[in-house]
């Protein structure tokens, strides 16, 4: 399987930095050529910093590195779409990942084998490197759900090539966006805003068809990933991460994955309840206190 690695990058050159000198340090990556496009600007401000942000690649030693760099701003959502499906011109399978992550030493070890291991599962519709902690219950190394993540994933040209990614055409009947919601309480709230054009998202459109093809992401039950794009130039991710996972320092190779594709009920509820509603409020009313405190305002 010809397996590529495709990194989407803007105006963030100290966290692609960070991000790119992690990568570098996982088990195996010289193997793997790597893609980066960058996104173009959007103002002056970003003319400089996306400048840096390419001095930033060219300074690290990657022997197999594709740039690409944008002349025109066409945000995270297109670049992401038009990038991915441009290198499925190239590969079977991709690895793809954004300048705010961090990795394990494991992390590509473990995608490429996730890949291999279910390549021919066509239930299984994408493998990620990141997870919600919901708690280890037997020998196997991961577990399944039917959301799939944007943090550090992967999937293949055949799943990827299903995807209408105009979600006009979605079913958004009441009774279908309550099915949708059993896989997270967020979901039809920002697929009906990306529809409205309220946000802009290619994760919630990857989500929907999951739902769609009845399709589950392949998880590992400790983290390989880490989040560190939280903040106010986020384009997603705005004030604090509150969805830090336990992540795996150590390197270790010795993977047991599921050989039955079955949604565990259990971790789905446990999952589930990171994205709920009661959470995402909380998440909300912390960050506004901490922005309150920033400012000198004492509670």
């Amino acid at each position: 399987m010809n397996i590529g690695i495709v990194v989407f990058a803007f105006n963030r050159p100290a966290l692609l930095n960070d991000s790119l000198s992690s990568l570098l340090k996982t088990h195996n990556i010289n193997e793997y050529p790597v893609m980066v496009f960058v996104d173009g600007p959007r103002n002056s401000r970003d003319s400089v910093l996306i400048e840096e942000t390419i001095k930033v690649i060219k300074s690290h030693d990657m022997a197999n590195l594709v740039l690409k760099v944008s002349p025109v701003n066409i945000g995270l959502a297109n670049s992401v779409v038009r990038g991915v499906t441009e290198a499925f011109n190239t590969y079977d399978a991709l690895i793809v990942l954004e300048d705010d992550l961090v990795y394990s030493p494991n992390f590509i070890d473990y995608m490429v084998k996730s890949l291999e291991k279910y390549k021919s599962e066509g239930k299984v519709g994408s493998i990620s490197g990141y997870s919600f902690e919901v708690g280890k219950k037997n020998n196997a190394d991961n577990y399944f759900h039917p959301r799939p993540s944007s943090w550090g994933w992967a999937t293949w040209e055949d799943r990827w090539n299903k995807i209408c990614w105009n979600s006009k055409e979605y079913d958004t009947s009441l009774m279908n966006m309550c099915r949708f919601s059993k896989n997270g309480q967020d979901l039809p709230r920002m697929l009906k805003d990306t529809i409205s054009g309220v946000r802009s998202s290619w994760a919630i459109c990857w989500a929907y068809k999951h739902f769609d093809f009845d399709w589950v992401c392949s998880y590992p039950f400790t983290s390989m990933v880490d989040n560190d794009g939280f903040g106010d130039d986020a384009t997603n991710c705005k004030g604090s991460n509150q969805f830090k996972s336990s992540f795996m320092n150590s390197f270790y190779d010795k993977w047991v994955f599921e050989d039955t594709v079955v949604v565990d009920q259990r971790i789905k509820r446990k999952f589930n309840s990171y994205n709920s509603n009661y959470t995402k409020i909380k998440g909300r009313i912390k960050n506004l206190l901490g922005f309150l405190h920033k400012y000198g305002w004492k509670y």
